[in-house]
């Protein structure tokens, strides 16, 4: 899954999995990411405790999402499509 900071310069989206730490600092918030074997430190917005929430949230979506699709599939139902940011138009 995806997960994606606010930053000063704009939106970084990193692969959760990736996602080494989420701490507070003196200065803001600052989460550590792996782009291969190199460790990265990146400043970002809100706290530390904001960004967790909000990943828990958003994965507990996916998830939940994901468990309505395969109980639709074993009552032969087709999947219901995902809808992946914008707003859904009639």
């Amino acid at each position: 899954m995806l997960a994606t900071f606010t930053t000063k310069e704009g939106l970084l989206v990193i692969r959760s999995e990736d996602l080494r730490r989420i701490e507070d600092m003196s200065n803001g918030c600052a989460i550590t990411y792996l782009i291969g074997d190199e460790s990265i430190a990146r400043p970002v917005l809100g706290t530390a405790q904001e960004n967790l929430n909000r990943i828990t949230a958003d994965e507990a979506r996916q998830l939940a999402a994901y468990a309505e699709m395969q109980a639709r599939s074993q009552q032969g139902l087709p999947a219901l499509p995902i809808v992946r940011g914008g707003k859904v138009r009639p």
